[in-house]
C-alpha cells in the first residue's frame, strides 16, 4: 500500500504545438522507504524510476537505466535506434515555501553520433490545490477515526 499517489502530466509546446508528452504516477512507500515514478511517453517509451526517502526528506532522487528489468528503461524500435535512452535520474528538493524542485538528467545517444548526450531539464513547481490521498489510505484513515 502507498501512502500516497500522485498521477502527472507534462505537456511541452513549441510554436502552439505539443512536441513532447508524458504521464505517470509518482508512488511512495512508507513501509520500505521505496518511491516510484513511472512515465509514459506516447511515442513509444516507457520507464519505471525507484529511490528511497524517508518522511522528512528535504531531498529525493530516483533512477532508471536501460536493460534493467526492475527498474528500467523500454522504447519502441525507432526510438531505441535513432534516440536511445541509456539512463534517467530526477532528484527534487523540497523547498520550505511548498514548492519542489527538480533537476532530470538524462543520457541519450543520437543516432549518428558516436558519443551520449547528456539532456538536463530543471524547474520549480507550485502547488495550486491540496493533495487526496490514494482511495485504500482514504479508507483505512475513514476506519481508523470510527474506532
Amino acid at each position: 500500500m502507498s501512502e500516497w499517489t500522485r498521477a502527472f502530466r507534462t505537456d511541452s509546446y513549441r510554436c502552439d504545438i505539443t512536441f513532447h508528452d508524458q504521464v505517470g504516477y509518482w508512488l511512495w512507500e512508507p513501509a520500505t522507504g521505496l518511491i516510484l515514478q513511472s512515465v509514459t511517453i506516447p511515442r513509444g517509451q516507457v520507464l519505471l524510476a525507484s529511490g528511497h526517502a524517508k518522511p522528512d526528506d528535504k531531498q529525493i532522487s530516483v533512477t532508471a537505466k536501460r536493460g534493467d528489468t526492475r527498474y528500467g528503461i523500454c522504447s519502441t524500435d525507432f526510438l531505441e535506434e535513432a534516440f536511445r535512452t541509456d539512463s534517467y535520474r530526477c532528484d527534487i528538493t523540497f523547498n520550505d515555501d511548498g514548492s519542489w524542485t527538480y533537476l532530470i538528467e538524462t543520457e541519450l545517444l543520437v543516432k549518428g553520433r558516436d558519443r551520449p548526450f547528456n539532456h538536463h531539464d530543471t524547474n520549480t513547481l507550485k502547488l495550486v490545490e491540496a493533495p487526496a490521498l490514494n482511495p485504500l489510505a482514504v479508507i483505512l484513515k475513514d476506519r481508523a477515526e470510527k474506532k
